[in-house]
């Protein structure tokens, strides 16, 4: 998707909404059966090559949402999964699974992996869809959604991404959030100020709806990536 005018809410499909990356790995189909990552490499946003398929935990029963940030404390890329074991004796997969949990591994080259560890566990409630945005060295926000209540939250942490984390706030504070709206029609995003919202109102009343006018529709799990107006430019001129 292309940014128009930088404007949140004014999003445009490239490539007449047609795919650009069709998986070669697994079934074929990036979401099914969702127990590996694919990835695929550019340096420029136009070729790409070097594609994989990675399993990156054995006896997961899902590995839902990946996402990947450049961790600076550690030199290496945090990759974060959704994720619910099975237990290591069930190899055929057919007993129940714990609740929902947020994994992580590090990787310098998308090549190797460390041994996953846990990142968030709110147990037993189920934590899927997490999306990091790093503000500084330091400073980081996340959003994710409670599975058990079917709702969408916000955290921010200042002391790091291993520190502690609140509900932001504040009278001139404005996010926008786009959520999959997967039983519907695709990507919805939702806005807030906060002005009226504390943390209770970050889960329940503190969203409204917002106008998304000749969005794209039948997208699933988006992720927002800052880049420069030259290859924001050559990104329309490739894909349209």
């Amino acid at each position: 998707m292309s940014q128009k005018q930088c404007n949140p809410l004014a999003v445009r499909a490239l490539n007449k909404g047609s795919p650009i990356l069709p998986p070669t790995g697994g079934t074929k189909g990036v979401r099914d059966p969702s127990i590996s990552i694919h990835i695929w490499e550019s340096t420029d946003l136009i070729t790409w090559g070097t594609y994989r398929l990675v399993k990156v935990e054995g006896n997961a029963g899902m590995v839902w949402a990946p996402g990947a940030i450049w961790y600076p404390a550690k030199g290496q890329y945090l990759v974060h999964w959704a994720f619910k074991f099975y237990s290591p004796s069930d190899t055929a997969h057919t007993s129940a699974t714990g609740p929902e949990q947020i994994r992580y591994a590090y990787t310098p080259d998308l090549l190797t992996f460390s041994t996953p560890q846990t990142l968030i566990s709110y147990a037993p409630t189920s934590i899927i869809d997490l999306c990091i945005l790093p503000l500084s060295a330091s400073t980081f926000v996340r959003s994710m959604k409670n599975e058990s209540a079917s709702n969408v939250f916000m955290e921010v942490s200042t002391n790091g991404l291993f520190g502690s984390w609140t509900r932001p706030g504040g009278k001139d504070a404005f996010v926008v959030l786009i959520m999959d709206y997967y039983g519907s029609d695709g990507y919805w995003p939702f806005t807030s100020s906060f002005k009226s919202a504390d943390g209770a109102g970050l889960i329940n009343g503190g969203w409204t709806d917002a106008s998304r006018t000749a969005w794209p529709i039948k997208l699933r799990h988006e992720s927002v990536v800052g880049v420069t107006k030259e290859r924001c430019g050559a990104l329309a001129a490739k894909w349209g």
